[in-house]
Parts: structure tokens; C-alpha cells; sequence
């Protein structure tokens, strides 16, 4: 997605967290807070290695 959206010049709005999260995974718990920060780091960096810029973001919808 990244590629394509390159490739026909449109600017995204990321949503890192849309969807809700896998059923192992408890929001309520301090460990959340770390696993996403680093999910989020990941997909950011994996965002620019593609489109050579950083990416606009929704964090949390």
C-alpha cells in the first residue's frame, strides 16, 4: 500500500490501530503500553524505508 500510494502521488493517514487488537493481547495491562510503542515504531520505520518520508499518523482511533 505504501508503494501504490507512492506511485499515484497520494498522501496517507496511517491508522496504526484501527481494527481493535488480537484476542491475546489485554489493553488494560502496562505491557500494552510498550508492545504498541514498538509495533508503532516498527510500522513507521517500515513506512519510511518505502516512501523515504515520515509518515502522518492516527495512533489510536
Amino acid at each position: 500500500m505504501v508503494e501504490a500510494a507512492r506511485s499515484a502521488g497520494v498522501q496517507v493517514i496511517w491508522d496504526i490501530f484501527h481494527y481493535g487488537s488480537p484476542d491475546h493481547v489485554d489493553q488494560r495491562l502496562l505491557h500494552f503500553i510498550d508492545a504498541y510503542a514498538s509495533f508503532a515504531a516498527e510500522a513507521v520505520s517500515v513506512q519510511r524505508s518505502i516512501a523515504g518520508t515520515p509518515p502522518l499518523l492516527c495512533p489510536i482511533n
